[in-house]
């Protein structure tokens, strides 16, 4: 008989591993929390979902990764039990309906108690101005002590720039912010970065680390750092975060092809870096031949 039809209209491919990581959301219901599904499973639940926003496909082909309705998870967040939240939460990129960049999308999120059930909902949509009028993506957020929220990422332009946007509560609503609003967090000359991770040190002032991508984007100026009083104001620094050189503990190392999508292991207590995580490749493009994998890296604090 004729083949069945595929998630989103995409050919079944035998690498490709479709997996529906957070839960699906049938029309007028909310998200149900799934762990892992087969590929059929996934269909039924992609065909069952409301433009399948929330159906992740995870795999090195072409098709798979350039899939319409493909989201990124950003981890757990979790709101402040002491006061009474004891809601979580994860951060994810989506497709507007009649999206042409399904790479670049607003921001959503699903949130609710450890378990379920999950309510699903838009967190934030770019302002459309001419620098981040083809959409966001690698949405990143940083919870402060008072209970607000800093949310940054990159938009899809040629010269893809950083957003912050600031909300009351970690699930909203954002509003765009900048210098002034609603502008990239960097004025010209405007660094090309991407990957944004927002961190905040004991003395209360704000971090960002990126994936530099100017001119030598996957050579030894890898790493950026850019630092903010207030989280609105940023600074970008010309001091290298990071380079593409890792040296191992046996005095070899490896100058890596590509090095990107950075993120820290935080001290609890005095919130220096302990770890250096990091997607590496040792070629510019990882399905391509070559290996790529999650690096984590200790940080000296001597």
């Amino acid at each position: 008989g004729p083949a069945p039809p595929t998630p989103c209209g995409l050919p079944l491919q035998p690498t490709c591993n479709y997996t529906l990581e957070i839960g699906y959301l049938p029309a007028g219901h909310d998200v149900q929390p799934v762990a892992s599904l087969t590929v059929a499973a996934a269909k039924r639940a992609c065909d069952a979902a409301t433009a399948c926003e929330a159906i992740t496909f995870e795999g090195s082909l072409a098709e798979c990764q350039a899939a319409p309705c493909k989201t990124y998870l950003k981890g757990l967040v979790r709101g402040d039990a002491s006061g009474g939240d004891d809601s979580w939460g994860t951060l994810f990129k989506y497709p507007p309906p009649g999206s042409r960049n399904p790479e670049c999308a607003g921001v959503m999120i699903a949130s609710g108690k450890l378990g379920g059930p999950w309510k699903h909902q838009l967190l934030y949509e770019p302002p459309k101005e001419e620098w981040d009028g083809s959409g966001v993506n690698n949405p990143s957020i940083l919870v402060l002590p008072n209970g607000s929220a800093l949310l940054a990422g990159r938009t899809c332009q040629r010269i893809e720039r950083v957003f912050i946007g600031v909300a009351p509560h970690w699930q909203g609503p954002y509003r765009s912010v900048g210098t002034p609003a609603p502008h990239p967090a960097f004025q010209p000359p405007n660094p090309n970065d991407e990957d944004p991770f927002l961190w905040q040190d004991v003395r209360g002032h704000m971090h960002m680390l990126l994936h530099h991508q100017n001119g030598i984007a996957n050579q030894m100026q890898n790493g950026a750092h850019a630092y903010s009083r207030d989280g609105i104001t940023w600074t970008w620094s010309h001091t290298i975060a990071y380079t593409t050189l890792v040296e191992w503990d046996d005095n070899t190392s490896t100058h890596f092809a590509r090095r990107e999508r950075p993120a820290l292991l935080l001290d609890s207590t005095w919130r220096t870096p302990l770890a250096l995580f990091s997607a590496v490749s040792t070629t510019p493009y990882g399905h391509t031949g070559g290996h790529s994998w999650m690096h984590a890296q200790p940080i000296n604090q001597m």
